[in-house]
């Protein structure tokens, strides 16, 4: 409601419904609109992760008073062992995002098993920042029975690519690319699935795992590594972000992560 000008309302609360009486108690309240989020963190999935591999968390973002930019997540205070994707973008109009926790393979148990999550916002033109909690579930487990890597659609990862320097993919709006999940059995023969139209963890919105079909990202018996396409919508703005495969064995491990890059295209002017 905006008044058309200045002067005394009345404002009436009745009940929809149309009942009434001197029990019927209501509570107004009326202020000026204050745009805010809250953000709230899953725990580590599982409340466990495998050694040499990793887990999946969420975040999930409540928005107050019409506020729909983007939130940062920052998590700090990482137990000694352990690797967190950080910092997470809960993009402009979204409700969740994707995070994953890696344990070395000589990972112990830390005390406390906590990281601490700070989340921000920029509103109104002012840095907004809350406190969201602690990221649970640092508890090392025994290695997994397979692990799995993103690698490029040829050839192998580059001897340079760490967890501090992952893999980058660039792709342009409206472009398909495409790269490889390569898993590493180790006494697991069964087939493995890597998600459907959700399989990229984490992407930016309008961006997603492409030409699954009915089966979704799978890689079947006897076979170490798929193909797999990327599609960026052709709205989609530039940005950075991180993202991952999760597969299905194991309570749900994790891929490294990669950094994808969408970028527009460079134009060269005709002589």
């Amino acid at each position: 409601f905006t008044a058309p000008q200045d002067g005394e309302y009345l404002v009436r609360v009745t009940d929809i419904r149309g009942f009434q009486g001197k029990d019927f108690k209501y509570s107004l309240t009326v202020r000026p609109r204050r745009p805010d989020f809250k953000v709230t963190v899953g725990g580590i999935g599982g409340g466990t992760v495998p050694m040499g591999s990793g887990r999946e968390f969420i975040v999930n973002v409540e928005r107050l008073d019409d506020y729909d930019g983007p939130v940062r997540l920052d998590i700090t205070d990482v137990p000694q062992g352990f690797k967190v994707t950080t910092p997470i973008t809960i993009e402009a109009g979204q409700n969740r995002a994707f995070g994953a926790v890696y344990a070395a393979t000589n990972a112990s148990l830390p005390k406390p098993p906590v990281a601490k999550v700070t989340a921000s916002a920029m509103i109104r033109g002012q840095k907004v920042s809350h406190p969201a909690g602690d990221l649970k579930g640092f508890k090392p487990i025994a290695r997994p029975k397979l692990l799995a890597k993103v690698i490029p659609a040829q050839g192998d990862l580059p001897p340079d690519v760490t967890f501090e320097n992952p893999l980058e993919l660039t792709i342009a709006p409206g472009e398909t690319i495409s790269a490889r999940v390569r898993i590493d059995r180790r006494d697991f023969k069964a087939r493995v699935g890597c998600g459907k139209h959700d399989a990229g963890r984490n992407l930016p919105h309008g961006v997603y795992v492409d030409n699954i079909g009915l089966n979704g990202l799978l890689i079947v018996e006897e076979q170490n590594e798929r193909e797999f396409f990327i599609t960026a919508d052709k709205w989609v703005p530039e940005t950075s972000r991180l993202f991952h495969i999760k597969l299905d064995p194991e309570k749900g491990i994790t891929t490294p992560p990669i950094m994808l890059h969408v970028r527009k295209p460079t134009t060269v002017a005709a002589k």
